[in-house]
């Protein structure tokens, strides 16, 4: 019997023996300890998360005192949940996004996209063009991630597959993105001088030091806050 045939044997009687069979007895369940541990408690979650914004030595010793914690999320009120690896990623912590990747955390859309990872964009949107709108952790769209990231050809996937961009020009601002702002302000259907937390993006450019930035937002007309 040649090792094709013993593969086909298998695989047609093996679907006819499985046919019966529930997923959950292909799955070996954990041992009966591991069914017994406590859950994580809430505030040491929800600090988590929130110092995963931040602060990435909290972060690293929470993760070296409970490792488990590293996929957990808090519900910030009516179903907006996060985890420290999606507040990482709305803040363009990608330190803080490395370490938690480095201890076993699940990486999503929102962080590839902050982090510039545009093969793994562009095959999400081949599988489902919709990934585009979906809203991350407090409804902050994913253009908003990829302006943190800089990659203008990842924000030019988005835009084609229908992304929300509410804030992406702020989000390239903030981290100091020329090529991105210049591609946002020919592409950006809002009001460009719109402000976020008071402040318009020639404000936030001015106020994060950017000076080519406010530069070229002056010449393109965009508005600094007077008084």
């Amino acid at each position: 019997m040649t090792e094709t045939t013993t593969r086909r044997g298998f695989f047609s009687t093996g679907a006819v023996a499985l046919a019966g069979v529930s997923l959950s007895t292909l799955i070996e369940a954990p041992p009966i300890e591991a069914q017994r541990k406590p859950a994580i408690g809430a505030d040491l979650v929800k600090e988590f998360v929130g110092k995963a914004h931040g602060n990435l030595e909290r972060t690293m010793e929470l993760v070296a005192e409970v490792p488990n914690i590293v996929n957990a999320s808090w519900d910030w009120g009516n179903g907006d949940w996060e985890t420290a690896l999606g507040a990482a990623s709305h803040v363009g912590r990608k330190d803080i996004a490395d370490f938690l990747l480095a201890n076993k955390a699940r990486k999503d859309v929102f962080c590839a996209a902050m982090q510039g990872e545009a093969d793994i964009i562009k095959a999400s949107l081949a599988v489902d063009p919709g990934v585009a709108r979906l809203p991350g952790p407090h409804r902050i769209t994913l253009l908003f991630h990829a302006g943190l990231g800089g990659n203008v050809e990842i924000a030019k996937m988005l835009k084609e597959n229908g992304a929300h961009d509410d804030g992406a020009l702020h989000a390239a601002v903030w981290f100091g993105h020329l090529p991105m702002t210049k591609w946002l302000l020919d592409h950006d259907t809002q009001d460009l001088n719109v402000k976020r937390r008071k402040m318009t993006a020639l404000d936030l450019a001015i106020k994060e030091g950017h000076t080519e930035i406010a530069d070229f937002l002056k010449v393109r007309g965009l508005e600094e806050t007077k008084g």
